[in-house]
């Protein structure tokens, strides 16, 4: 049986007046339909007509009436729950990492060195400029129309994400940069990504970059003694 056809037999129905073949297959139709189902109750309360309700009628129809409020906890609920583990992440960061990030200065005349080529020159310029006037969100989403990645944009990606204080995201870029041992933006790579790690309080991990940098004969070696003095 077909909704449509449901819909015409409801006043038969509610008035008995199905013969029990047609009775049998509008009863098996409404228990299979929730819109159907739906639709009879409302048409009985209207008719104020009493019929027989199984048990299994009345827990459909309470099913029917609390799944949409059920629904509407399961959100509340996972949207609380989201709030709580987004404020705890919050909470892991360590502040003092990110004070000097946020007051880092990093030199973005770096990238604009032809350090690897790139078809799409005019985006990725517009996106450094985005980057010096500290819109970092703008700056990535002009990255990101850029099809053809090379180290000059995960470089750049890594320092909108780190200046967001997304560390986990910066790390990432700033890997692709260490794995390759590409002397361009090797020694800048692994400093931001020490202090990525420490936002997250990987303090070993990040000492041991800092270390290696401070042994090495790098712009950085300062920077990354400076860094280590602050570590507790």
């Amino acid at each position: 049986m077909k909704c449509k056809e449901f819909d015409l037999l409801i006043d038969y129905y509610l008035r008995g007046e199905l013969g029990e073949k047609k009775q049998e297959e509008f009863e098996e139709h409404f228990f299979s339909c929730d819109s159907c189902f739906l639709n009879l109750k409302v048409k009985e309360k209207i008719l104020n007509k009493e019929i027989h309700t199984t048990t299994n009628e009345k827990n459909k129809l309470i099913n029917l009436i609390l799944k949409p409020a059920m629904v509407l906890a399961a959100i509340l609920i996972i949207f609380v729950s989201v709030l709580f583990i987004n404020n705890n992440k919050t909470k892991n960061l360590n502040e003092n990492f990110i004070k000097i990030v946020n007051n880092e200065d990093i030199p973005v005349y770096m990238i604009k060195e032809q350090r690897g080529e790139l078809k799409d020159e005019e985006i990725f310029d517009k996106a450094i400029e985005y980057f010096e006037n500290k819109e970092y969100t703008e700056s990535l989403n002009l990255i990101n129309k850029i099809e053809k990645q090379n180290l000059k944009i995960n470089f750049l990606k890594g320092i909108c994400y780190l200046k967001l204080i997304k560390p986990e995201k910066a790390i990432k870029e700033f890997d692709k940069i260490i794995k390759t041992m590409d002397p361009s933006y090797y020694d800048e790579a692994l400093y931001y990504k020490s202090l990525a790690l420490l936002i997250i309080n990987k303090k070993d991990e990040a000492k041991k970059i800092l270390k290696h940098l401070k042994r090495m004969f790098s712009p950085y070696a300062l920077k990354s003694e400076i860094i280590l003095k602050k570590i507790n």
